[in-house]
């Protein structure tokens, strides 16, 4: 009898294989785009027979296998809503950025066909989400650490300061891109920054005043020392430090969430080698330094989320808490919009009782102090606020969509109203799907006064939300091709793009400006082999089987879901307010005026880990708190 049921297993099994591979070539059919009259800003995508095909089917057979005949995993009410809504949003972004319009759905493409590539693509995305929510939903590996076998004093040095030796290791990582580099690629905003601080022209709520202050004292202090290029290389040891510190406290806390020494190495390896982190260690803007501070306002978060009841808050970490909650408010002006409603959140969610009300010091303290910088210190100083038109970049690509394709409609009225904020003769030649800069320089009221402006913008507005009514599938696709990089499995952008900016990855031009008083650096003559070298580097890798996903944006964004996900399977509610920051640096990601940008999400790149690790650790209650200290 156990033989029949063996046999009868081994059947059944095999029935199953067999079902999975028509399912999964169905699933990578709908992943498929043909090239013909392709128009997307990428090389022409492979077609059905192209030989990638076969190895994606064969690697998505074998996850189907893996997770519903050899683990008998089932996919549940997030996986199954999470896949579809990837299968939606996935056909939707790579379509659009492929043929720019939907137009050919229910036309050369039957409305049943587009429905089934949906269908396709959901269901290989709710298979990855399914196994991955599982392993994470799996009981944690036992407290372990790097062994280091050859290595003893190192091992002793990493268990007792954890931090400290990562941090020194991540900072020697990296060093030789900032050698290479000296005293680093400026990108243009810190050249304005420069022209500002020093009252070449006005100060603007533009750029950060903030950090333009920061680079602004790093600049005149290198004066002193004798050139631009040492006050270059101060800010870039700042930010290479403070980056080098946050994740070295990653790894820290991955050693309080007990997640094991598979998981330590491989989050270490990821940090010290990915060039992701040299490459923004040399490059001087902003985005370094803000996310070495939502890094470890996020980490501190968890630490203390994690602490036991009886263990005391000390004066020091408080203040600490503060500064950097502070700090990511300011560093770039959206921050304040990331942090404080994180903060609030996490709050009221994580902490209870007395610790709330200690917590909530440093924390509403820091809100306030951001609130009050921005909007009361900075308009009494008098610096120009210009920055009304950046909170509508959707808004600006819709309309300029709207008149780009629906030109003949457009009443002449509305296009008035239009013509007041952007020049209506300019926009829809102007538009391109994936940036919104060009539309953008079309504004008309750089000059006007703020009542004006924001007289104008209202009218505007008005104007917006009546055209939306009558070309709703027009601003959905303005929305879609301007923020899909950031979810859908779009190609790497190239082409002629504005700048080149839309999914930019690293920045290799350094930006000088001759004038009297405003930035000029030199990067030497004689590092030219080595920055050939490193450039090199990150072109090849992005051509790396398996290592080039780590530049591909959507990965993060699905993991941080199949994390989330399994989160809530494990009915870790309240933990899941810790994911609040990275969902709301994805949220200004899509309202953001570039596609497929990395600088922008940065932050949650780095997050990444960590959550996933959160995710893995085990829970443990008392007194209504998770407590797990972080060891000292």
């Amino acid at each position: 009898m156990e033989q029949i049921g063996k046999a009868s297993t081994r059947k059944r099994d095999l029935i199953w294989r067999i079902a999975l591979f028509l399912v999964t070539l169905y699933c990578s059919k709908g992943f498929v785009i043909s090239p013909d009259k392709y128009i997307g800003k990428s090389a022409v995508p492979a077609d059905t027979t192209d030989y990638l095909w076969a190895f994606f089917t064969l690697a998505l057979w074998q996850l189907m296998v893996y997770a519903y005949v050899r683990r008998r995993m089932r996919p549940r009410i997030g996986e199954v809503v999470f896949g579809l809504l990837f299968g939606t949003t996935n056909f939707l972004g790579t379509a659009l950025f492929a043929y720019d319009s939907w137009l050919f759905i229910g036309t050369t493409m039957p409305l049943y066909n587009a429905v089934g590539k949906c269908l396709g693509q959901g269901v290989a995305m709710m298979t990855a989400l399914t196994v991955f929510s599982n392993l994470l939903s799996s009981a944690p590996a036992s407290e372990s650490d790097l062994r280091m076998k050859y290595f003893p004093r190192l091992r002793t040095m990493y268990r007792r300061y954890t931090a400290l030796v990562c941090s020194l290791l991540f900072f020697l990582s990296w060093l030789p891109y900032m050698v290479a580099f000296y005293p680093g690629t400026v990108i243009y905003d810190m050249c304005v920054m420069v022209r500002q601080f020093f009252r070449l022209e006005p100060m603007a709520t533009w750029h950060s005043v903030y950090t333009t202050c920061i680079f602004g004292s790093c600049i005149w202090l290198g004066r002193l020392l004798g050139s631009d290029n040492a006050g270059t290389l101060i800010y870039m040891l700042l930010q290479s430090v403070a980056l080098a510190a946050a994740l070295g406290q990653s790894i820290r806390c991955l050693r309080a969430l007990k997640v094991g020494r598979g998981w330590q190495a491989a989050v270490f390896v990821f940090y010290a080698l990915a060039p992701i982190w040299g490459y923004y260690c040399m490059m001087i803007g902003k985005d370094t330094l803000y996310t070495a501070m939502m890094m470890l306002f996020l980490l501190k978060t968890i630490e203390l989320s994690r602490r036991k009841t009886e263990v005391p808050l000390r004066t020091a970490e408080m203040v600490f808490y503060g500064f950097v909650a502070l700090s990511a408010c300011l560093i770039r002006n959206n921050g304040l919009y990331v942090v404080v409603p994180s903060a609030l959140v996490m709050l009221f969610m994580l902490f209870r009782g007395k610790r709330r009300r200690k917590i909530a010091i440093p924390l509403l303290s820091a809100a306030m102090a951001a609130i009050l910088f921005t909007f009361v210190a900075i308009p009494a100083l008098g610096v120009v606020n210009n920055n009304f038109a950046g909170f509508h970049y959707v808004l600006f690509q819709q309309t300029a969509r709207t008149l780009r394709d629906h030109a003949d409609e457009v009443t002449e009225e509305e296009k008035a109203v239009i013509d007041k904020v952007l020049d209506v003769d300019q926009i829809a030649n102007a538009y391109e799907p994936w940036i919104a800069d060009p539309v953008r320089n079309t504004y008309q009221l750089e000059d006007a006064d703020q009542a004006t402006q924001q007289a104008a913008l209202s009218e505007y507005r008005a104007v917006w939300l009546q055209m939306l009514a009558k070309y709703p599938m027009t601003y959905l696709r303005a929305f879609i091709a301007n923020n899909s990089g950031y979810y859908a499995f779009t190609p790497f952008i190239s082409g002629i793009t504005y700048l080149q900016q839309a999914g930019l990855r690293f920045v290799f031009q350094n930006y000088w400006e001759p004038e009297s008083g405003e930035l000029h650096t030199t990067q030497p003559d004689g590092l030219e082999t080595p920055r050939s070298f490193f450039i090199s580097l990150a072109t090849r890798w992005r051509t790396l089987p398996v290592l080039s996903l780590l530049y591909v944006l959507p990965v993060y964004t699905w993991l941080l879901i199949a994390a989330g996900i399994s989160m809530a399977h494990q009915r870790r509610w309240r933990e899941l307010a810790l994911f609040i920051p990275a969902l709301l640096s994805f949220g200004v990601c899509i309202v953001s005026p570039v596609n497929d940008y990395l600088r922008y999400f940065l932050p949650i790149i780095a997050m990444t880990p960590v959550l996933l690790a959160l995710a893995k650790a085990k829970r443990e209650d008392t007194e209504g708190e998770i407590a797990t200290p972080i060891p000292g």
